[in-house]
């Protein structure tokens, strides 16, 4: 990784040394981006989130630990986390990873209208 920009090749690499199961990890998919990570997906369907500050770090490594319980308390709203990588010298500011969720995110600044489900409604 050079300042803000991301090397897909040498992420690739790093997330199959450590993740043999993932395999296949190439060609990963940009998803978006944000203050604090990078979204990729593998083509097997695994986001991996890979952070760009030592904040996006600190919350992973948290996010791995309470992981599991919050996805049980949300009932799988929220994904699990199954892979998270230190930060280290592939990675400097670490990263998670986790299985895709189904469907499709809602678009930014869209406003569902009054005719959207809401949750536990039928």
């Amino acid at each position: 990784m050079k300042g803000d920009s991301l090397d897909l090749d040498q992420l690739a690499r790093a997330f199959e040394l450590r993740f043999p199961e993932l395999l296949p990890v190439r060609p990963l998919s940009a998803l978006g981006s944000g203050f604090r990570s990078v979204a990729l997906e593998t083509p097997g369907g695994v986001v991996i989130r890979v952070g760009r500050s030592s904040d996006a770090a600190d919350d992973y490594a948290k996010e791995w630990r309470i992981g599991h319980f919050l996805t049980e308390q949300t009932h799988g709203v929220l994904p699990e986390p199954r892979w998270y990588v230190e930060p280290c010298p592939d990675v400097p500011h670490g990263a998670l990873g986790y299985k895709k969720l189904p469907g499709k995110p809602p678009a930014w600044g869209v406003d569902p209208g009054s005719t959207g489900r809401r949750l536990g409604m039928p």
